[in-house]
């Protein structure tokens, strides 16, 4: 049987091993629990070991594992963070640097096109030779009719018909920061509301 001092050390050391391997690889906790027991097999073999011989020293590993189990919890965060290992496990936020990204079809306003599609509302359109997914301000827009972009909504263009003369009036067409005009609103309804 193995010395008491180094069973302590030893368990110690493998406790502390497999607390830092928990955060690499994905075991549901058999890894933390199998440190656990090591840890308190080594507390009690330091007990055995250091207990009525050598208080000092005793003192001394308690100490050593109050702080070598923060330490290497922190320790391999820090390992986690600086390897490629690290950096493939964990997800790193975007840098912000205070600038929205640009929507690239945001260039596209003001362009004609023609339908592909019937547009009921959502459809396709060809602009510039590119088939792009879009949608109508509302109204249904047939096949091969001339259309102009008037907006961008996520990764679809908002277009209407090129003839027509009501202006888009929804809150996502308008550039940020433009408030509702009195002449922004929408055209009086054509039938009456039942109360």
């Amino acid at each position: 049987m193995p010395d008491a001092a180094l069973l302590a050390t030893l368990t110690l050391l493998a406790g502390l091993f497999l607390l830092s391997l928990e955060m690499f690889v994905p075991s549901f906790g058999l890894l933390f629990v199998m440190s656990l027991i090591s840890l308190a097999v080594s507390f009690w073999s330091a007990c055995k070991a250091w207990w009525a011989v050598s208080p000092h020293f005793f003192w001394s590993y308690i100490l050593l594992l109050m702080g070598g189990i923060p330490a290497t919890f922190f320790g391999t965060l820090s390992v986690l963070q600086r390897t490629s290992l690290g950096r493939r496990m964990t997800l790193t936020p975007p840098p912000d640097d205070g600038i929205a990204p640009a929507n690239p079809l945001q260039h596209l306003i003001g362009r004609p096109g023609t339908a592909q599609t019937m547009m009921t509302p959502g459809g396709m359109v060809l602009i510039d030779g590119q088939r792009l997914h879009a949608e109508s301000t509302g109204m249904p827009v047939d096949p091969g009719t001339a259309v102009v972009v008037v907006a961008v909504r996520a990764s679809r263009v908002v277009v209407q018909p090129a003839n027509a003369s009501i202006p888009p009036f929804s809150a996502q067409t308008r550039p940020p920061g433009q408030t509702l005009t009195p002449s922004d609103s929408p055209p009086p309804l054509d039938f009456d509301i039942p109360a």
